[in-house]
């Protein structure tokens, strides 16, 4: 009853609080999952925190969430649900492979975009190796993820010493993606900045 009551004053507070996962459907909230509800694949875990999400065209959810170790160490998770009702699934956990980087692992992602067919988009930091934590966006659907860029990486088309600095992404609802990218090199310094667009996997240089 704790937990029922507790959950319940979350979610009429969703939109200031960010503390429980709705779906807006007219003047209709439909309750996904809440702060202290077990996190999916680990029962007895509770969720300690509900970050940003995104919300695809037919009620489709990614989400990440924070819990706590046993060192009580905070661990991050992505998690998706495929329509209103039905129970998260975990997406990309703490410490998975990260697709398209090997010998990296997942450290925390954010969500980015959903297509009307459930093709996602997600920002991630993964960790390359000691002190070496990086970002990259992830697209792709369950069990078939695609990095599309990673910080540091090279990109021919722009020119020999360049490195991804920074980027952001965006998605549409036919799964169409595009990102901005500042990238730099460093002898001499220099900047400069692209967009590239397209299908998963075949965004070209604009």
């Amino acid at each position: 009853m704790v937990r029922s009551n507790y959950c319940g004053i979350l979610l009429s507070a969703f939109f200031l609080l960010a503390s429980t996962l709705t779906h807006l459907n007219g003047a209709d909230l439909t309750r996904l999952f809440c702060e202290m509800d077990d996190v999916p694949g680990l029962p007895g875990t509770e969720i300690g925190f509900i970050n940003p999400m995104a919300i695809g065209p037919n009620g489709q959810v990614l989400a990440s969430i924070v819990y706590w170790d046993d060192d009580t160490l905070s661990r991050s998770m992505v998690v998706y649900i495929e329509k209103p009702g039905d129970p998260p699934q975990k997406f990309i956990g703490y410490n998975d492979t990260v697709p398209g980087a090997p010998g990296a692992f997942f450290s925390s992602g954010s969500p980015s975009g959903i297509s009307s067919s459930g093709l996602v988009m997600f920002e991630a930091l993964f960790e390359a190796g000691p002190f070496d934590t990086r970002r990259t966006l992830i697209v792709g659907e369950p069990g078939d993820l695609k990095v599309s860029i990673i910080q540091k990486e090279a990109i021919p088309e722009i020119g020999a010493g360049f490195e991804v600095d920074a980027f952001i992404p965006k998605m549409n609802h036919s799964g169409q993606i595009a990102y901005w990218v500042e990238l730099t090199k460093s002898d001499p310094f220099e900047r400069v900045y692209a967009l590239f667009s397209g299908s998963p996997g075949a965004e070209t240089l604009l």
